[in-house]
């Protein structure tokens, strides 16, 4: 076998294998083009995705930046749940009676899934009123988490506008069907965030249920 050219020769059981440098040196050349423009292009997209999510003036309220946040204040409440209900210490106490007469119980899940839903949102936040259903509830530490711009569906259609951030609202109910909870009736069990703009409700976010 041999390639033709005089510029390198080398012997291999008595046969010259000479190598053309010419085609070895375009090639170099060309992927050395296609890597810079890949990295480039990279360089250049991921600061849209991930710009819009950091730099936002406090008084303003990027609604698509609210979705991804109520979505993962959601998820991380659903971990903290599912991580009380595999340990099963519920450390379960009663706030008292619904207006029906039945129990209304607390449990270790409730006051977890608050604090990392509650602080996670109001620190990315600080202007918006945030209301949980469990706000009696002292969170002992602080919670914070960076925003993930997957966790929207690709085909999702999200407006990319702001509004004012005395105009939002939130609310957050940090695990919904907390009796069913401790029935181990997981299927009714979920965290919730509603996020209403002028008092009318634009987003919703949740996770799938334990």
């Amino acid at each position: 076998m041999c390639f033709t050219s005089s510029q390198s020769t080398s012997k291999m059981n008595g046969r010259s294998i000479r190598i053309n440098r010419v085609p070895a040196t375009i090639f170099a050349i060309l992927l050395t083009i296609v890597l810079v423009y890949f990295l480039n292009f990279h360089q250049e997209e991921r600061p849209a995705i991930y710009g819009k999510l950091r730099s936002d003036n406090p008084n303003r309220v990027n609604l698509r930046k609210m979705l991804i946040a109520a979505i993962q204040a959601s998820q991380r409440g659903g971990l903290e749940v599912l991580d009380v209900a595999r340990s099963r210490q519920l450390k379960e106490r009663s706030k008292g009676q619904t207006d029906e007469g039945v129990n209304d119980p607390f449990t270790d899940a409730d006051g977890r899934s608050h604090c990392v839903m509650k602080q996670g949102l109001q620190r990315i936040f600080p202007r918006v009123r945030i209301f949980s259903e469990e706000d009696k509830e002292h969170c002992k530490e602080s919670h914070s988490y960076d925003l993930d711009p997957t966790v929207l569906h690709e085909t999702a259609q999200v407006p990319d506008v702001s509004v004012n951030a005395q105009d939002v609202t939130v609310w957050v109910d940090p695990l919904d069907a907390t009796k069913e909870f401790t029935e181990e009736l997981y299927e009714y069990v979920t965290t919730m965030v509603c996020v209403a703009v002028a008092g009318r409700p634009v987003i919703g976010g949740y996770p799938q249920p334990l």
